[in-house]
């Protein structure tokens, strides 16, 4: 029991430490994230209405400190239903309309302190809106 306890303590203290994280230099990655805002009154039904929302999210890291990304074919869909399972139930994507999100699609640019990797600056092109902004935020 007490190896289980050690080699775990290792492992977690080696991940810890690699360099990189989750993004090795010069490697680009891409996501499919999903979002949604759900809004209800609980004591009255389990009647939600809100937005889901869907995008691609990819990530190239040129340097050890920035992360360079871009939300590549992103779509909404419009919710008010009766979701008997809470705000969490799956949402078929068959289900619902997704239509285009009106974004500019700009590439966006994230600095990193070396030391702890938390984010210091977000650099966005001047045309990009603050609800854009926001939501690419909200995002990362």
């Amino acid at each position: 029991m007490l190896s289980w306890t050690l080699l775990s303590c290792l492992l977690v203290g080696a991940a810890a430490a690699y360099p990189y994280g989750w993004l090795p230099q010069n490697d680009t990655r891409s996501y499919e994230v999903e979002g949604r805002t759900l809004a209800a009154i609980h004591q009255v039904s389990n009647k939600f209405t809100g937005v889901l929302l869907k995008a691609t999210l990819e990530l190239y890291r040129p340097d050890a400190t920035v992360i360079r990304g871009q939300l590549k074919t992103p779509v909404y869909a419009q919710i008010n239903r009766d979701l008997s399972g809470g705000w969490s139930e799956q949402i078929p994507d068959l289900s619902v309309n997704w239509n285009k999100l009106p974004v500019t699609g700009s590439p966006f640019e994230v600095h990193l302190n070396y030391t702890t990797g938390q984010v210091e600056r977000l650099i966005v092109n001047v045309a990009v809106e603050l609800w854009e902004v926001n939501m690419i935020k909200g995002i990362l």
